[in-house]
């Protein structure tokens, strides 16, 4: 499969979101409707650090533009924060006994422009995610269909031998090729919310770039978009749930500097932040602060054709001088959690088991907790000898990669390591997000400080990643008997699948191509007039249930 540039993006923005959390403190905004008044504006005010990198929902994949989208757009069917599946565009949906045949029946749902929603725009959609013109970083979530992967490779020319099916214009059908315990989890995501075809064609590859060259399906529409400056959503009158939805318009200020939305939201001007870790102490006590466990992860990936760190010793000895327990707990003091495997805290396992990440247990060694500095020494000793080099040479040639501030911290204590434990000294670059891009693309690093959250909810979202193949393989690593418990875990089913998944981790932790830091956390302000904004732990905010209390 080719590399697809703009799938990258997703691994660098590690922002201010508001996806990807489960709560661990949880003082959230809620109240009754009739017990109170609604104000008179139905404003939401919000912000973002960075323009979305792109609002085409089979082509974005960064969580700006995944938010936006979650916004101005359906999807079959949504979930809810209890993890249970609700109607969406889909009224009601059928699932086979052998769990490979989907139909979903639609409601009677319109676009923006007041056209009818149909069975047609969803087939052309799904069909474009995996359209090898295209080639979408998101068409492999499509995989799991018949003839999907076949098609976007260019061996299958036949749609209709695609197991994606209008059989009239309100029933959808999906057939797999196999049983997919998280196929619902997927058709949540953007990449599988419907487009409008007349629209995507008539604006080629202008589509999305502007609020009037993007038709909308969901709750609100964009109405504003000022680069760098100021997004804005109204509400989409045409909707099916616009007669239920309070909220007339949502704002996102495009703020980089981390000190602003504090003040922005003291003075009134914003109403939900994501509070600076660096200001957390003043608000421990605030009825206003929630903390929320991320299953966004940071982790720092090595380039595996790089000269120095195509060497496993030295990505093992560089892995184990991090401190994670004192990086976490003292540096960033927000709610952070030391990670020490990949697949990240909370999801599930097998059968018998609390979750995945307790089965596995910490696959990786480090600095915080076990007596490891003279055995970091020796593997980086006996890995530049390997390679007939020197500490000095690797101090001339290695760097990190970072592009935001909580990546430079850790970059900072990286450093920090290398040179009390190794007498080594690389550098930091801290780059745009648009120049980290191309430099991953083109693999010109040594390291990068990058971060992921998975797209559904199953240990496959995380470790399907470093297969030889995957366009989410940012360390350029690859190994067939990983591929090959992959694959397994694909076609199998209960704790069999789950036992090639464990063991798929060991490998990617065992051969290091990354280094997992940290579950992130997140810790948010919310004004107290905002009401009903309960955050989901894996898909976001559901906004149909917000509304602003006069105040």
């Amino acid at each position: 499969m080719k590399k697809s540039l703009c799938l990258i993006i997703c691994f660098a923005l590690i922002i201010l979101s508001l996806t990807g959390c489960q709560s661990q403190k949880s003082t959230p905004a809620t109240g009754s409707e009739s017990s109170k008044q609604l104000a008179d504006e139905q404003i939401l005010r919000l912000y973002m650090d960075n323009d979305p990198a792109g609002l085409d929902p089979q082509l974005c994949v960064d969580t700006n533009g995944g938010e936006i989208l979650a916004y101005c757009t359906d999807a079959l069917i949504n979930i809810n924060k209890e993890g249970k599946y609700e109607p969406a565009l889909a009224q009601k949906w059928e699932v086979a006994d052998d769990e490979k045949e989907y139909i979903f029946y639609l409601r009677d749902a319109k676009w923006s422009d007041g056209t009818p929603i149909t069975a047609d725009d969803f087939y052309y959609s799904w069909m474009r995610a995996i359209d090898p013109k295209i080639q979408s970083g998101n068409a492999y979530r499509f995989f799991n269909i018949v003839g999907a992967e076949d098609y976007f490779a260019g061996k299958l020319t036949d749609p209709a031998q695609v197991g994606i099916k209008v059989v009239d214009q309100k029933t959808f059908k999906v057939t797999l090729s196999r049983p997919t315990p998280y196929f619902m989890g997927l058709a949540v995501g953007n990449a599988f919310r419907p487009v409008k075809k007349d629209f995507v064609e008539k604006y080629g590859s202008e589509f999305a770039s502007t609020p009037d060259k993007l038709m909308y399906s969901g709750p609100f529409k964009l109405s504003k978009w000022t680069r760098q400056q100021q997004i804005v959503l109204e509400k989409n009158e045409n909707h099916w749930n616009a007669d239920n939805l309070k909220l007339q318009k949502i704002t996102y200020d495009i703020i980089q500097d981390p000190q602003v939305p504090l003040q922005m939201y003291q003075s009134g001007d914003l109403d939900v932040i994501n509070l600076d870790a660096s200001l957390l102490d003043k608000f421990r006590d605030s009825k206003e602060l929630e903390t929320l466990l991320g299953t966004n992860i940071a982790f720092t990936s090595y380039n595996c054709k790089n000269e120095y760190f195509k060497n496993i010793n030295i990505r093992k000895a560089f892995s184990m001088v991090l401190d994670r327990d004192t990086f976490t707990g003292k540096v960033l003091n927000n709610g952070a959690k030391p990670l020490r495997g990949y697949v990240p805290y909370g999801f599930p396992g097998g059968s018998n088991d609390k979750d995945f990440r307790s089965h596995n247990g910490d696959l990786i060694k480090d600095i915080s907790k076990d007596n490891v500095a003279k055995e970091a020494q020796q593997l980086l000793d006996k890995g530049l000898l390997e390679l007939g080099k020197t500490k000095e040479d690797l101090s001339k040639n290695a760097s990190i990669l970072v592009f935001d501030e909580e990546g430079k911290k850790q970059a900072q204590v990286m450093q920090q390591s290398y040179s009390k434990y190794f007498g080594v000294n690389v550098k930091i670059d801290q780059i745009t997000l648009k120049v980290m891009i191309d430099r991953m693309f083109k693999g010109d690093y040594s390291m990068l400080i990058i971060g992921y959250s998975g797209f559904y909810i199953d240990p496959m979202a995380y470790l399907e990643n470093f297969t030889s193949d995957s366009p989410m393989n940012t360390s350029l690593w690859g190994n067939p008997k990983y591929d090959q418990l992959i694959k397994k875990a694909l076609e199998a089913s209960g704790d069999e699948r789950m036992d090639y998944l464990y063991e798929a981790e060991k490998m990617l932790m065992d051969e290091m191509p990354i280094s997992p830091a940290y579950n992130r956390a997140y810790n948010f302000l919310t004004k107290p007039y905002v009401k009903g904004f309960e955050r989901n732990p894996f898909y976001g905010s559901d906004i149909n249930k917000v509304y602003i209390e006069k105040h």
